[in-house]
């Protein structure tokens, strides 16, 4: 009986850990971290927004089927800077200083996803 009850908080526990190490994953915010480091705050920011919007999108999805939660979390926080971004660059609000602070804002927070996802193979 002892070990059963064992079994089962091992089992139970094993939830709470963090998602496994996927190459996926890396690849994809590899590539929204070089999309945001390319971004040019002297130029039209729209296509480049809505590009690395749509990789933050995929990346999303692609962690519902997985049910990587922990880094979907983070995921959802960063769609939610870079469409704060898009809209203010669609109404034409965005200016140099705004644009270099967002981007900052936006490697850090793909930084932290990416260490995130490093620490899981750790």
């Amino acid at each position: 009986m002892k070990k059963l009850i064992f079994i089962i908080a091992l089992l139970s526990g094993c939830s709470l850990m963090p998602t496994r190490w996927d190459e996926t994953q890396v690849g994809k915010i590899t590539d929204v971290h070089q999309e945001i480091q390319a971004l040019n705050c002297s130029s039209d920011l729209t296509a480049p927004l809505n590009t690395i919007g749509d990789d933050l999108q995929w990346l999303h999805q692609y962690n519902l089927y997985t049910g990587a939660k922990d880094i979907d979390a983070m995921v959802t926080i960063e769609e939610k800077t870079v469409n704060e971004f898009q809209d203010n660059v669609a109404a034409k609000k965005s200016n140099a200083v705004y644009c270099q602070l967002k981007k900052a804002l936006l490697l850090q927070q793909t930084d932290i996803i990416g260490h995130t996802i490093k620490g899981s193979l750790q």
